[in-house]
């Protein structure tokens, strides 16, 4: 009974070690593939900024240079390695946001993104402090990222769509699911004819240099090793002018994982503005927030379990077979 106890031990052994140097939080699932949360059509714009990677200071801030007339604004803060009792705490300015625990998006390896409708906080014209203070072991923010719709009766009519979650692209996982692309569709018509200009932000989490990953507009390329931790580490932001890519009906973007482990898209803002003979009234729609997918372990970390399981059986067995002669 003894013997078989210690051979028990092995693999749990072997998984704990593995937990604790490869494993950030408890396996979450595929997280939430890309989808609108808000659109419309105004004279005005979309202000969009963030950043910049993960640093381990606490507070983590970020200064935002805002316009008048915001009638609409969404903050993020991404942070990795949640786990449950995990804190997070806002203040805007002098204003503090109500102490948070839960995220709203979580995938894979507490990969999380906390998510505040801001719309009626009092911003000032001018630059904004947005800082974040965390309870988190181990963890931190990725970012923080603001998107702020605007009135503006000078600028010409644009239309806008925000599309926001926590897609995690990954190698396969149990069952046989293999995560390698994502979309960010921005569903309507669109009419070409009065165009003048089209501006698409994206956000990624956890992208790698030299893991090739390739970024899409509809059938345009963007880009291939977008993620790459430019903006800072595990973080990437990125403006593209898209206008020429546009097309009539739904566009979207496509996030294809190529080379890359692990790829989180984030955020896809699309801003398409018009020429002057188009004129319009304010419309701002706001959609229900979409719940996480779960799904099992990815097999490459099953298929390391399994091989540390057999590495430690393998030394155990040999031992005792030394012992015995």
């Amino acid at each position: 009974m003894i013997v078989l106890r210690r051979w028990l031990t092995i693999p749990v052994f072997a998984i704990v070690i593995f937990s604790s140097t490869a494993m950030a939080g408890e396996w979450q699932g595929s997280g939430t593939p890309l989808y609108t949360i808000a659109s419309g059509s105004l004279h005005g714009g979309v202000y969009v900024d963030g950043g910049h990677g993960v640093t381990y200071v606490d507070p983590y801030t970020e200064y935002f240079d805002l316009p008048d007339n915001i009638i609409y604004a969404r903050l993020y803060v991404p942070m990795w390695n949640y786990n449950k009792g995990d804190t997070l705490t806002v203040s805007i300015n002098d204003y503090q946001l109500k102490t948070r625990e839960e995220p709203d998006y979580l995938a894979a390896w507490g990969v999380s993104c906390y998510v505040y409708n801001v719309t009626d906080i009092a911003f000032k014209k001018g630059l904004n402090l947005i800082s974040a203070s965390y309870e988190n072991n181990n963890g931190a923010p990725y970012a923080i990222f603001l998107v702020a719709v605007y009135e503006n009766s000078s600028m010409p009519y644009t239309r806008f769509w925000i599309d926001e979650g926590n897609d995690a692209l990954s190698k396969a996982i149990a069952g046989g699911t293999v995560r390698t692309e994502g979309e960010a569709l921005f569903p309507g018509d669109v009419d070409l004819n009065t165009v003048e200009k089209a501006d698409l932000w994206t956000v990624m989490i956890a992208g790698t240099p030299g893991e090739v990953d390739e970024l899409w507009f509809n059938s345009r390329l963007l880009g291939t090793d977008i993620g790459r931790e430019k903006t800072g580490g595990y973080f990437d932001f990125d403006h593209f002018d898209v206008t020429d890519g546009l097309i009539e009906s739904n566009n979207t973007v496509i996030f294809k994982r190529g080379d890359e482990q692990y790829l989180h898209p984030f955020n896809a803002i699309l801003v398409v503005e018009h020429g002057s003979s188009v004129t319009g009234d304010t419309k701002l729609r706001t959609f229900p927030k979409q719940s996480s997918v779960r799904s099992g372990i990815p097999v490459p970390v099953i298929a390391v379990i399994i091989i540390l399981i057999s590495a430690f059986s393998l030394m155990y067995l040999k031992k005792r077979g030394q012992k015995k002669i």
